[in-house]
């Protein structure tokens, strides 16, 4: 494995972007990094989103209705630009990437909603994403707003119908629990995000993408070492034995005493082992 096929100066320099966006508090920011979107393509998207807004903004009632407030979001997003989900989108990178979701108008759910809350910023209306299991939806509207979801084009929920949703998902295995209908933050909706790019490029087994998004992940997670251990189990396969030997030193240094750590030592003597020889 050639070192700059596993991570190179542009995948440094955009997750520095991306270490930078999670401290300003920067969604899009986040999501742009995660992307490896350019310049010129993120001014494009953020134009396009200002644009948006600007629509939206104008269609907002002073009243300040959460329920008036989503269907403005609706009307502009979903019915006049046809942002909306699609089963389709499931197996592809790029429903992960919000610059090429915005080309496109379709993405995964989660990515639909951050195009609901970032463009809501934008028309000065308070848009959080909620994170049930398997699905993600927004509140519009503050503590007291209203529930929708963007996947199927800003369609207005209930608490009982996302309670529906939850057990539809789960097969009714899963137990409902109020704390799903809380706001996600920051850190949590870009782990998400690239949680579902690792589970697809270990699907398709690439290696050096699937080493790229472990290294974002695991500074959107420096408190857990899953990532950092995967990140360095990862490099050891595609045979990049000083990266891999730096990660598992990690792992086993930082994260002393948990499972992950052993891990990580066990494979560094089996490492050690193996260059004896």
């Amino acid at each position: 494995m050639i070192v700059e096929e596993l991570w190179s100066a542009r995948d440094e320099a955009t997750l520095k972007a991306f270490r930078a966006a999670l401290l300003r508090n920067d969604l899009a920011g986040a999501l742009f990094a995660v992307e490896g979107a350019g310049p010129q393509a993120v001014e494009q998207s953020r134009s396009r989103m200002l644009g948006w807004a600007r629509a939206i903004a104008g269609r907002v009632p002073p009243s300040g209705d959460p329920t008036a407030q989503c269907e403005a979001l609706a009307e502009v997003l979903a019915r006049e630009n046809d942002l909306r989900g699609s089963p389709a989108t499931f197996q592809n990178e790029w429903a992960s990437h919000l610059g090429e979701v915005l080309e496109r108008r379709r993405g995964l759910p989660i990515l639909l909603a951050a195009v609901w809350i970032e463009v809501g910023r934008m028309a000065g209306l308070e848009v959080a994403g909620i994170g049930l299991p398997g699905h993600f939806l927004v509140r519009v509207g503050g503590r007291q707003g209203v529930f929708a979801d963007p996947f199927s084009g800003g369609r207005i929920l209930s608490v009982d119908e996302c309670r529906t949703i939850v057990r539809r998902l789960s097969s009714g295995r899963a137990p409902w629990h109020a704390s799903y209908l809380a706001p996600r933050s920051l850190p949590q909706i870009t782990e998400r995000v690239l949680n579902n790019l690792v589970k697809l490029y270990e699907a398709r087994e690439a290696r050096a993408p699937l080493y790229r998004t472990l290294s974002f992940l695991s500074v959107a997670r420096p408190d857990a070492p899953g990532p950092l251990l995967q990140r360095g189990l990862v490099a050891l396969e595609l045979g990049a034995i000083p990266w891999a030997q730096r990660d598992l030193e990690e792992v086993q240094k930082r994260y002393a005493g948990t499972s992950e750590a052993a891990t990580a030592a066990e494979r560094l003597a089996s490492l050690r082992g193996s260059l004896l020889h």
